[in-house]
């Protein structure tokens, strides 16, 4: 989910550059930053399509996500027809911090749901390889009381 706030903070970061300069290499960072947010966010949603916890929160994140980038394009189709001579009102700029600060606190969720998770299952594995470890000095004990009592039943013989 990291990699994901990452690539849309590219993008946010190429809308910014782009709307004070106008200077058109500013949006590679937009375009690139689109373009693998959006892959790594497919790949979250087939992940945890079957996750009763995350699966709400992945479509909470997708939503926010689409009203970011519909914002971006919008003030980005602005900017560029003020530089064309056209001078059409610019959205209220602080729309990209609330939609981004949404995201982050979504994903900050969602992070803190999988931590916990991850703790759990180690906790379950930890209990696991403990009682297997049990598992095994019980039955080589009892292997080794087997074989003591066989040898005392030879020699006594």
């Amino acid at each position: 989910m990291q990699f994901m706030l990452s690539g849309l903070k590219d993008a946010e970061t190429g809308t910014r550059g782009y709307l004070l300069t106008g200077r058109e290499e500013y949006l590679q960072p937009y375009y690139q930053g689109t373009e693998r947010s959006s892959e790594l966010q497919a790949q979250l949603d087939r992940q945890f399509a079957d996750d009763a916890t995350l699966a709400p929160r992945m479509r909470e994140l997708r939503n926010l996500v689409k009203a970011l980038r519909e914002y971006q394009s919008r003030m980005i189709a602005s900017r560029q027809h003020k530089s064309s001579g056209d001078s059409p009102e610019f959205h209220d700029i602080s729309q990209g911090k609330l939609n981004m600060d949404r995201i982050r606190v979504t994903v900050a969720e969602a992070s803190a749901t999988l931590s916990v998770r991850q703790a759990s299952i180690a906790a379950e594995q930890h209990s696991r390889e403990r009682l297997v470890s049990l598992a095994v000095l019980l039955i080589t004990s009892l292997d080794g009381a087997l074989f003591a009592t066989l040898l005392w039943q030879i020699f006594r013989a």
